[in-house]
């Protein structure tokens, strides 16, 4: 048994799922039959899920050929299958790895079913059929892709009233709870209590209004107040991005650091800075960055999170990727699909890791010249407003470009208030959205 590398990782995956029972129970909605090849791995899963659902326990010997027998099977087959369970007990996997063995059984179980769409289309064709085969091939194909990355969330209302019972007692005694991840700008978290896990927010406007600023902006607030913060980003190198970082928390033009010219009381007051935003980091705050110039994928992103959840040990609270836009996606698809494709990704992401997602998109160009958004006034693809739950434009109208500032709108807000309109001041010099929002490492929220 196992001779294949894809058959070893099914029986890593099983094996987990046969010993820990914690692990079963976290993951057992994301496991099912299609990530196994072999006939009697998949009926092995079905055991599991079967005793696990109805009994609420691990599977075992006894169990195994208690359900089999109700389920009508033979006495041989079922000590073939005693036997699977036996070999698959003997080896030992850590249970660390199961998000990465159920991603990359997911990448085989696509690859399979590509396949038998080019064998269904290849079978048309040779029969002469040669329109159908295509639309067959197509269409199978894009089926297939549109619906990648999207979780399934069930749940019964009556069932789920302790849950929700449970968490609304928490943010009774706890009112921080009843806030999500803020963004640092007072009126916007005032209005909106922050992002929540599992939400999708989407910030757009022109190029270089500051899109990319305020997401910093919102990634540094965050790590004020404690979070773990994944900050993607594809035009800008690494060391770049720090140095606006270091611009923006030391409130220093960016600049001196970029060019060396800066003055010894500045170069003390920004050391000084780090020393205390390092106690943060003590105490668990992070904002990891991650350049991703070439293939930007849901896929790439995921892998970030998961080298974080494995490598680092730790589980990050926000995410946040600049731009949409830039990010790759199937060839077959036109440019308003793919954006549509990977806002879904990300929506499916949050739901996936339970985060607050953020990303970055542009405004139509024919939307530059306006002084008040409307959700069609997004680039490319409307369906990236669709799938988020709150979305913020970032203007500057003649009032603004007299006055030095820029204005934020709220455009789409699910859970309350739309077209709030907020005055932010930049300082583009310092790498600030906003100098009335200073961040300080102890800040609250």
């Amino acid at each position: 048994m196992g001779s294949n590398a894809y058959v070893n990782l099914e029986e890593k995956l099983l094996n987990i799922c046969l010993t820990d029972i914690k692990v079963l129970s976290e993951y057992i909605d994301k496991v099912n039959e299609k990530l196994f090849s072999k006939s009697e791995y998949k009926t092995i899963w079905h055991f599991i899920e079967k005793c696990y659902l109805s009994f609420g326990v691990l599977l075992s010997e006894d169990l195994l050929e208690s359900i089999a027998k109700e389920e009508g099977r033979d006495q041989s087959e079922i000590e073939k299958y005693k036997t699977i369970y036996v070999y698959l007990l003997s080896s030992s996997t850590s249970s660390e790895y199961i998000q990465y063995l159920i991603d990359e059984l997911k990448k085989l179980s696509l690859f399979r079913e590509v396949i038998s769409k080019v064998d269904d289309s290849l079978n048309e064709f040779n029969k002469g059929m040669h329109g159908k085969a295509l639309d067959t091939l197509i269409g199978g194909l894009l089926s297939l892709f549109e619906t990648q990355n999207l979780p399934l969330d069930r749940g019964e209302y009556i069932e789920t009233f302790l849950e929700r019972k449970k968490e609304l007692e928490e943010k009774i005694s706890n009112p921080e709870k009843s806030y999500g991840i803020l963004t640092g700008v007072s009126e916007l978290d005032r209005v909106t209590r922050g992002l929540f896990p599992g939400e999708l927010g989407l910030v757009m406007g022109k190029t270089s209004i500051g899109k990319s600023m305020l997401a910093l902006h919102f990634a540094r607030n965050a790590f004020c107040n404690g979070k773990k913060v994944l900050y993607i980003i594809e035009e800008m190198p690494l060391k770049q991005i720090f140095i606006r970082i270091d611009a923006a928390f030391a409130g220093i033009e960016y600049f001196k650091f970029k060019s060396g010219n800066i003055l010894p009381f500045e170069k003390n007051k920004w050391e000084v800075r780090i020393n205390e935003l390092s106690e943060l980091s003590k105490d668990g705050a992070r904002l990891y960055v991650v350049h991703i110039p070439i293939g930007c994928t849901i896929e790439a992103i995921k892998r970030e999170i998961e080298y974080i959840r494995l490598c680092r040990k730790e589980k990050i609270d926000l995410l946040i990727v600049d731009d949409l836009d830039m990010m790759e996606y199937p060839k077959q698809l036109s440019e308003e699909q793919g954006q549509a494709r990977n806002a879904r990704g990300l929506k499916g992401i949050a739901g996936e890791y339970n985060i607050p997602v953020w990303f970055t998109t542009q405004l139509a160009t024919d939307a530059y010249k306006k002084e008040f958004l409307e959700s069609h006034d997004v680039g490319w693809s409307r369906r990236k407003i669709h799938v988020a739950d709150f979305v913020i434009g970032l203007i500057q109208t003649e009032t603004d470009k007299e006055a030095g500032t820029l204005t934020l709108q709220v455009v789409k807000f699910r859970d309350g208030e739309i077209n709030k309109k907020i005055q932010l001041t930049p300082d583009l010099s310092k790498c600030l959205i906003n100098v009335e929002t200073m961040l300080e490492p102890e800040s609250g929220g």
